[in-house]
C-alpha cells in the first residue's frame, strides 16, 4: 500500500527560523524572546531579542499591541480544539500541536476538551497544564507565585572568631525520608534529615561504591550537607542544583532530571514543599479557567543541550527558540 497518507504538519524547529514563520499551527506562545547564539570562540556567547516574525514585519515590536493580538494562553481551549477539527478534514495524519491550559484547570474540563476533540475528529491532540511539568512553560501569573510561607526558627550564628562560618554540631538523632529518582547515571536515593533548625544533612546513593557517579553524588552531598549546617538557606541550595545539565537527562514522573545535582535539587525542594503543605502539580478539583497573560519573553528552567538556553513546550514537543533546537 503506497501513499496511504500524503500531508501530515509535524513540529518544524530550525526550519521555521530560517523561513522565518511559526514552528506549527498553533498560535505563538510570545511575541519576543532572547536569542543565544555561540562565538567563533565555542565559549562565549551573544545575545540579542527577537520578535516574531509577523509582530515585527506589521508592528515592529512588541511594546503596544492592540487587543486582537494574542499568544497562546489567551485563547480559548474549544476554541482551539474546534479549529484544529476544521483543519483535520483536510489532513491525513495527525496534527502536532499543544492545546495551553492554566494551572488550576478542573480535572472534568481537561476530560471535556478530549472528548470534543474526538467528537471534533483530531486523530491527535496534546493538552499542557501549566505547571504539570517543572520549568516548561510559565505565564506572569505564575511566575509570581510565592512558596508558602514556612514560621520563621532563629538559627545560631555559626560565625567564628576567625571570621569564618562554621558548622553547628550534629544531633545524635535526625529524622527525614529518602526518595528514589531516576537520572540518566541510574536510580539515586536521596536522604534528606532535619534537626530542630530544618534540613541539616543530605545523603545520596548512586550505582555501585567506588564508581565515579557514587563519588561525585556523595561530594555533592557532603557539600550540601556544610552549607545547610553553616546556615545557609535550603532554597539557594536549591537554586544552584537544580538546572544543572547533563549528557544523559530522563523522564520521571512527567518531570525532565537533567542530572543528578539536578535530582538532588528537586527533591530537597518537594521535601520542603511537602513540608508547608503542598503537593506539586496537583490538579483543583473544581474551578473554571480565568483569564491570564502571557509573558513577552518565555520563563522556563528546562535548559537547551546545545545552547544551554530555556526551552518551552511548543507543537507537543521541546523546543528551544534560540538555537532551533528540538527534542522531536
Amino acid at each position: 500500500l503506497r501513499n496511504c497518507t500524503l500531508i501530515t504538519m509535524p513540529p518544524v524547529g530550525t526550519g521555521s527560523i530560517v523561513a522565518q514563520t511559526s514552528s506549527g499551527i498553533e498560535p505563538i506562545f510570545c511575541t519576543s524572546y532572547t536569542r543565544r547564539v555561540k562565538q567563533d570562540d565555542g565559549e562565549s556567547f551573544r545575545e540579542y531579542k527577537v520578535y516574531h516574525p509577523l509582530i515585527q514585519r506589521v508592528f515592529g515590536d512588541d511594546e503596544n499591541l492592540p487587543d486582537y493580538v494574542v499568544t497562546a494562553h489567551e485563547i480559548d481551549p474549544y476554541f482551539r480544539v474546534k479549529m484544529q477539527g476544521v483543519i483535520q478534514k483536510y489532513t491525513d495524519s495527525s496534527i502536532s500541536s499543544t492545546i495551553n491550559l492554566p494551572e488550576d484547570i478542573a480535572l472534568e474540563t481537561v476530560a471535556d476538551i478530549y472528548i470534543t476533540a474526538y467528537k471534533e475528529g483530531l486523530k491527535g491532540v496534546t493538552v499542557y497544564r501549566e505547571g504539570s511539568r517543572e520549568g516548561i512553560l510559565q505565564t506572569e501569573g505564575q511566575a509570581d507565585k510565592k512558596e508558602a510561607e514556612t514560621p520563621a526558627v532563629e538559627i545560631p550564628d555559626s560565625l567564628g572568631p576567625d571570621g569564618f562560618r562554621h558548622r553547628r554540631r550534629r544531633p545524635a538523632v535526625t529524622t527525614g525520608i529518602t526518595e528514589r529518582i531516576n537520572t540518566g547515571e541510574g536510580k539515586i536515593y536521596v536522604t534528606i534529615n532535619e534537626d530542630e533548625y530544618g534540613i541539616c544533612e543530605v545523603f545520596s546513593t548512586i550505582g555501585k561504591a567506588g564508581g565515579n557517579a557514587a563519588a561525585q553524588s556523595e561530594a555533592i552531598s557532603r557539600l550540601i550537607s556544610l552549607a545547610l549546617r553553616s546556615g545557609v538557606d535550603p532554597q539557594e541550595v536549591i537554586s544552584e542544583l537544580k538546572g544543572i545539565s547533563g549528557p544523559s537527562p530522563v523522564w520521571e514522573d512527567g518531570e525532565l532530571v537533567l542530572s543528578t545535582p539536578d535530582a538532588i535539587g528537586k527533591a530537597m525542594e518537594r521535601y520542603l514543599q511537602r513540608k508547608a503543605g503542598k503537593q506539586p502539580g496537583a490538579i483543583a478539583p473544581e474551578g473554571v479557567p480565568p483569564n491570564f497573560v502571557e509573558s513577552s519573553e518565555p520563563k522556563t528552567l528546562t535548559t537547551c543541550p546545545e545552547c544551554g538556553s530555556t526551552v518551552s513546550y511548543e507543537s507537543s514537543c521541546l523546543m528551544c527558540k534560540h538555537c532551533g533546537w528540538s527534542k522531536c
